[in-house]
């Protein structure tokens, strides 16, 4: 008996197929909402920071393996990091339906991560100016009606009265009382800053 791990066939080709043409195709099979919930974001930002990613690092092209095989294919790699990111769920959530390792998924986020630094950095990651600021304060006051809030973000706490008794203890806080909540939070400053 090997006391080794087993190896997975895996099918990537299969996996990026599938979401091509569920997603990126001609005629996807899911529409224009369905595509924002599932990448909590439009369809043209998604591909502009796929495309971005795709350009910046040597991680993200398709290679070959030591064995031959194809690597994982960038859009698959992207997808993988993104949703990570958009639900925090654990890189291995995503190996059935991605065909991605946990292993892979990880360092796609990594990589991802990184790139994102070193390509958006620059613009949305510095320390804003005194003219960036103003910008902020007149668009906060247009979109909101309230002046001098920069920094702020849109918190509310939701009681919820519908909460399943089995998930009940995953939503109560000690400081908020004892019945289950939910916190909601919304951006104002979108492509303003990060």
């Amino acid at each position: 008996m090997d006391g080794g791990k087993k190896r997975h066939n895996r099918d990537r080709t299969g996996a990026h197929e599938r979401l091509v043409a569920a997603f990126f195709s001609e005629d996807p099979m899911y529409n224009a909402t369905r595509s924002r919930k599932t990448f909590r974001m439009v369809h043209p930002l998604f591909n502009r920071i796929v495309t971005a990613i795709t350009n910046h690092g040597a991680y993200f092209h398709i290679n070959i393996d030591c064995t031959g095989r194809e690597d994982i294919f960038p859009l698959i790699k992207c997808t993988s990091a993104i949703r990570q990111l958009a639900y925090d769920v654990n890189a291995s959530f995503l190996d059935e339906y991605m065909q991605i390792s946990e292993r892979s998924s990880c360092m796609a986020l990594d990589h991802f991560c990184e790139a994102v630094i070193d390509i958006y950095g620059p613009r949305y990651l510095k320390k804003p100016t005194v003219t960036d600021i103003e910008k902020l304060y007149r668009h906060h006051e247009e979109k909101k009606g309230f002046l001098g809030m920069f920094g702020s973000l849109d918190c509310t706490d939701w009681e919820w009265f519908g909460c399943p008794y089995a998930f009940k203890g995953q939503y109560v806080r000690h400081d908020h009382g004892s019945n289950p909540f939910i916190l909601l939070e919304a951006v104002a400053l979108q492509d303003l800053w990060i």
